[in-house]
C-alpha cells in the first residue's frame, strides 16, 4: 500500500461541490485530518458537508448542516477528530452563497 498526505482546497457552491472528485481512485481509502471552512465574503455564511457515497447512483448522509460561519472568520470542521472515506465516498459542501467560502481538506490518501 502506498500512503500520501495531500492538501485540497475548493470553493463551496449553492449546489452540492465535491471536495476530492477525481483527485481519489474508487479503490482508495482517505483519512481526513483536517477540514476548515473559511468565509471570505462580507457577511455571514452558512455550510453543510455531506458524505457522498457512490457507486453509480449516489446516496448523501448528513455530517454538519448549515454551520454558521461569521465574516472574515475561519471553523475547524473536525476539531481534532478524524474522518474515515471507503472506496467510493467522497465529501461535498454546500453554502448558502456562492463563492463565499473556501473548504480547505488535508488528508492521507491510502492505495
Amino acid at each position: 500500500m502506498a500512503n500520501a498526505f495531500l492538501r485540497k482546497t475548493v470553493t463551496a457552491g449553492t449546489s452540492r461541490t465535491d471536495v476530492l472528485a477525481s483527485d481519489v481512485a474508487s479503490t482508495t481509502e482517505v483519512i481526513c485530518i483536517g477540514l476548515i471552512a473559511s468565509n471570505k465574503s462580507s457577511a455571514s455564511r452558512t455550510l453543510t458537508v455531506e458524505i457522498k457515497y457512490d457507486t453509480g447512483t449516489p446516496t448523501y448522509t448528513s455530517y454538519i448542516t448549515n454551520i454558521p460561519i461569521p465574516v472574515g472568520s475561519s471553523v475547524n470542521l473536525l476539531d481534532g477528530g478524524k474522518l474515515v472515506l471507503v472506496p467510493n465516498e467522497n465529501l461535498t459542501v454546500t453554502a448558502n452563497s456562492a463563492s463565499a467560502v473556501d473548504v480547505h481538506l488535508s488528508y492521507l490518501e491510502i492505495s
